[in-house]
């Protein structure tokens, strides 16, 4: 079954199909999560929460047409609710976390990316530095690697406004890149 095709109730029968999508996304979702709130026990009961809403939608009878933005809207909602709540405190630091999060996927190897573009302290503290919007842009395109219109559709954004928001904020973080290599020489 391709991961892209309609899930319904009538899928969920099996509960195979389902967990097949678990396995699939969730390291995706796993990563996403960390990478926006950078907490290893929250980005746990965050993932969980996305697919248990996830099933609970399913059960209702309700149908999804592409799971993949689904299941990013569900974890954007759950991030922003999760930061506006007075539990979160930024972890900029410390990376170490990142190891305990499972990204280890035999069908993509966008783990090695994410360890490649993580082990760049300077990126990593530039991203950091980025607004909110921008720094979620970045991480679902090149990161995540989410097309432009799965972002369009997880953020009801235009294609043309993605876009746009994506040269901002590579923009930014390559102003953010010059700083850094400036105030090191200084």
């Amino acid at each position: 079954m391709n991961k892209q095709e309609e899930f319904n109730s009538r899928d969920l029968s099996k509960a195979i199909n389902f967990n097949e999508l678990y396995i699939f996304y969730s390291p995706r979702i796993s990563r996403h999560i960390y990478l926006r709130i950078r907490q290893t026990e929250e980005t746990n009961d965050l993932t969980s929460e996305v697919f248990l809403r996830t099933w609970q939608y399913l059960k209702k009878g309700q149908k999804i047409r592409n799971i993949k933005p689904f299941l990013y809207k569900i974890a954007d909602n759950l991030i922003v609710d999760y930061i506006r709540s007075n539990k979160y405190q930024a972890n900029l630091e410390d990376d170490s976390d990142l190891e305990k999060i499972e990204t280890d996927n035999p069908v993509n190897d966008v783990s090695q990316k994410l360890n490649n573009f993580i082990d760049s302290e300077e990126i990593s503290k530039a991203l950091e530095k980025l607004n909110e919007k921008y720094k979620k842009l970045l991480i679902m395109r090149f990161i995540d690697e989410l097309e432009i219109d799965e972002i369009c559709q997880i953020l009801n954004k235009s294609r043309g406004a993605i876009n746009v928001a994506i040269h901002r904020a590579l923009k930014t973080l390559r102003e953010n890149l010059e700083n850094e290599k400036n105030e090191r020489s200084l």
